[in-house]
């Protein structure tokens, strides 16, 4: 351990000139043992005046820590550093020994440790007194820091700001010297150097984004930016440019832009460098710039052409590419990615020249006949279906392609292009291999025109969209996938419809006459198509054909139901709390409705909500309810959970239904007044009616409030002509035998909606019983009477009379029926 020598001082020691002695640096997350490596530094700024520290504090704020000279002296003298130790490091620890310079002051303290228990490194407060406890300095340091790196202050007579602390740029800190993040008079640096874009080609302009910054106290005039270019053959001086810095201030920074000429295709590093005349630091004004020019190549140079995606393991995979220009093309940096992953194909230089194929493989192949292979670690090939691009060393995408099963492959059977003159993303393209050993790596494909090849093409529609009934003109393209002209040949249209696979035919077109033609159109006409989403399906059959892969397409058509043939029936737009709101639909027609596909919205009918996309079908006279979490399915078995259910108005709204083809069907605008309440649903009356009649709406009156999935509480077909009063048993017997011991009144009244009052009196006109007050209720309803008096007690056996009072009120008549039930019992 080195230790301050001993002064002797001639000059008094002034105490009073407290503020030159000031905190520098503070260890407070060493990389060593935590207990015996902390350290605080203070620094004497002044130019003549020492000062004795003995018998100063250290504080954390918790406790003080006095401090005691090491050797012989505690005198800081003017511009030197002091270093405090905890006493534990000079027995354990010698991790500043070597560097700890000899004219720096080393001080402890007379406690164990900094503070209550060492320097925290969540952060706290270090504090610096007198001995008679006068604050001289403090700056709570913020826990920011890596292991090993210490606080240090920028600007030692800058005071005790966030802003002139910051973490220290050296491991192990600078204790006993000078801060490694000290401020210098002039000191310009580089900060900022950044290429514009990474992947740059032979024709591209090099854009260089520089930044210069004044880090040092006194302002800056001018300097010379000097680039220089460094290839594998020489270095060149590319531009030597003086900055015109007008004054730039401490602290402040200039962004630069350059723009260089494009540069030879080859590995480039550009040295960037500041040359300022008054620069105190030259270790930050120069930087270098690594990166790759390339050729440039034509889209489509280079094709992915086989593809072996569905093995045992990841290390089976390969791909095989096929050099189909006329140039010999370097591969190296080129990539392969996948939807997950990107790999470089090659460091090294490999030529890949004019017609000629390069297998990507995982691990050598055996019995491959391939001048070129190629082993990298490729992104896995998925059995379901991939994306696969292949870029150039500038990034630019060469080729791609996306598969899935159906464009073929197969268990150790590759995916072969047709022909690789055509697109990679036509699905038409690409096939199964057929050659007995399932590939062909480094060989033409096996899926490679044929001499004779008819294949199914695209399937049209017109109208695309048809409503039920309407007659649709088919157009099937036949393409001539050979290399020959197309023979006689027999195109046959079937459908079959989504829910029941039942194949229906629609036609035969045969196709005579090609001669060079690669693309033939056949019409037919479906007459009379009907509602709902069928599968077409075009099948070609030609005797010479030598591939019948490609002979069979399907397309899907959705075709509009009629007006009204499912209808809105049931709304609950004011559920109870707890309770979602509903729509009930009811298929009032006699066909199955194909509800795929459909939607629904409320006023604003550009957000339609879709609520099934998988085949549903409703049979005739059935219902569907649609609701917005899966409560609804407690109310209902025949329901559908639809997660973004509009919200329904309680004063008012509207409620659409479009089926597939997002035409309406139904539709009503309703308002509170036509019924329905807290809890209580708004029912149809009559679904064969229109939607918008207000009179065919009203409350439900079911016990439960609504008849999700069921005929509705107030449905009728038929109007009772009169009203009926009718009881049954009569008499009965409610001595609790279980036989006979409830009366069921049935009524029935001319009205849609009623007010109604049903009450027992005795043959003494006494009313024993009220069993609807002012009840809302339907043509037709049965209530029961338990033989019970309005108190709980047992009537009397006797004759008792039934009075039915009904208010009508769209009529705003009265209905009155009466009736007697005999009330028997055990004598």
């Amino acid at each position: 351990m080195s230790c301050s020598r001993v002064v002797v001082l001639s000059f008094f020691l002034a105490f009073n000139s407290f503020s030159q002695i000031v905190l520098s640096e503070i260890m407070f997350n060493p990389q060593g043992n935590e207990r015996h490596d902390e350290f605080i530094e203070l620094c004497n700024v002044s130019e003549t005046d020492a000062v004795d520290l003995i018998g100063w504090l250290l504080s954390d704020g918790t406790k003080f820590n006095t401090l005691i000279p090491f050797s012989a002296t505690s005198v800081l003298l003017p511009k030197q550093y002091a270093i405090i130790l905890v006493p534990l490091y000079f027995q354990a620890s010698a991790s500043y020994d070597a560097v700890i310079p000899q004219g720096a002051l080393i001080l402890t303290i007379a406690e164990s440790q900094f503070g209550a228990n060492g320097l925290k490194n969540s952060g706290e407060i270090v504090s610096i007194y007198t001995p008679d406890t006068t604050l001289v300095g403090a700056y709570q340091y913020t826990p920011d820091n890596k292991d090993g790196f210490s606080e240090e202050k920028i600007d030692l007579e800058g005071g005790d700001s966030d802003m002139n602390w910051s973490n220290s740029a050296r491991l192990g800190g600078t204790p006993g010297y000078a801060n490694s993040i000290k401020r210098r008079s002039y000191d310009l640096a580089l900060t900022t150097t950044q290429i514009a874009c990474e992947n740059i080609s032979s024709a591209d302009s090099v854009r260089l984004f520089l930044g210069i910054k004044n880090v040092g106290k006194l302002a800056a005039d001018c300097c010379t930016l000097v680039l220089h270019d460094s290839t594998q053959d020489r270095i060149t001086l590319m531009t030597e440019k003086m900055i015109a810095l007008n004054s730039l201030a401490a602290g402040d920074s200039l962004a630069l832009a350059l723009t260089l000429a494009p540069l030879t295709a080859g590995f480039h590093s550009i040295n960037v460098r500041i040359d300022f005349a008054l620069d105190e630091k030259i270790s930050n004004n120069s930087a270098r710039i690594h990166f790759q020019v390339c050729e440039i190549y034509p889209p489509a140079c280079i094709v992915i052409n086989e593809i072996m995606y569905d093995t045992d393991e990841k290390s089976q995979e390969w791909i095989e590419i096929l050099n189909h220009s006329h140039l010999d093309i370097d591969i190296a940096n080129w990539r392969l990615r996948d939807t997950r992953k990107s790999v470089i194909l090659t460091r090294e230089s490999c030529m890949l020249e004019a017609g000629s194929y390069c297998i990507l493989t995982n691990n050598e192949l055996d019995s491959v006949e391939c001048e070129r292979v190629i082993v990298v670690n490729l992104p896995e090939l998925n059995n379901t279906g991939d994306s696969i691009v292949l870029l150039d060393a500038v990034g630019v995408r060469i080729d791609s392609m996306s598969y899935d099963r159906s464009y073929g492959g197969g268990r150790f059977i590759s995916l072969e292009r047709i022909r690789s003159e055509k697109e990679s993303c036509d699905p038409d393209n690409w096939s199964s291999c057929r050659a007995e050993s399932g590939s062909t790596p480094g060989q033409v494909n096996s899926a490679s025109p044929k001499d004779y090849d008819a294949a199914i093409g695209e399937i049209r529609f017109q109208p695309a969209q048809p409503h039920d009934g309407d007659d649709v003109r088919v157009t099937v393209d036949i393409v001539n996938a050979g290399r020959y002209a197309l023979e006689p040949a027999v195109l046959t249209l079937s459908f079959e419809s989504i829910g029941d696979r039942v194949r229906t035919p629609i036609g035969d077109f045969i196709i005579a006459d090609t001669d060079d033609i690669n693309v033939y159109s056949a019409e037919l006409v479906w007459s009379h198509i009907p509602a709902g989403i069928h599968i077409v399906t075009g099948e070609i059959k030609m005797h010479q054909d030598m591939l019948s892969d490609n002979n069979i397409r399907s397309d899907t058509i959705t075709v509009s139901y009629l007006t009204g043939s499912m209808v809105i029936n049931e709304i609950m737009y004011s559920p109870i709390v707890g309770e979602c709101e509903w729509v009930e639909l009811y298929n009032r027609c006699d066909l199955c409705v194909e509800l795929m596909n459909w939607s629904i919205s409320d006023s604003d009918s550009l957000k339609r909500i879709p609520f099934i996309d998988a085949p549903f079908l409703i049979p005739p006279q059935h219902y569907i309810v649609i609701g917005q979490d899966s409560s609804i399915l407690e109310k209902s078995h025949s329901a559908i959970v639809c997660a973004k259910f509009p919200s329904l108005g309680n004063e008012e709204d509207d409620v659409i239904l479009y089926d597939g083809c997002g035409r309406i069907i139904d539709g009503v605008s309703y308002t509170s007044a036509f019924g329905g309440e807290r809890g209580r649903s708004l029912e149809r009356i009559n679904p064969h009616t229109d939607s918008e009649e207000r009179t065919n709406w009203t409350t439900c009156v079911h016990s439960e409030g609504h008849t999700a999935g069921h005929s509705n509480s107030i449905a009728i077909t038929v109007m009772p002509k009169m009203t009926s009063l009718f009881v049954s048993p009569n008499p009965f017997s409610p001595d609790g035998d279980g036989v006979e011991d409830f009366a069921g009144i049935f009524y029935s009244l001319p009205a849609i909606l009623a007010r109604v009052n049903l009450k027992i009196f005795d043959m003494n006109g006494r009313l024993v019983r009220f069993l609807l007050n002012n009840s809302p209720s339907g043509a037709e309803r049965t209530v029961y009477w338990d033989g019970l008096d309005e108190s709980g007690v047992r009537c009397r056996m006797g004759i008792y009379i039934i009075l039915l009072q009904a208010l009508n009120e769209s009529q705003m008549r009265i209905e009155c029926a009466k009736k007697t039930v005999v009330l028997a019992g055990r004598l």
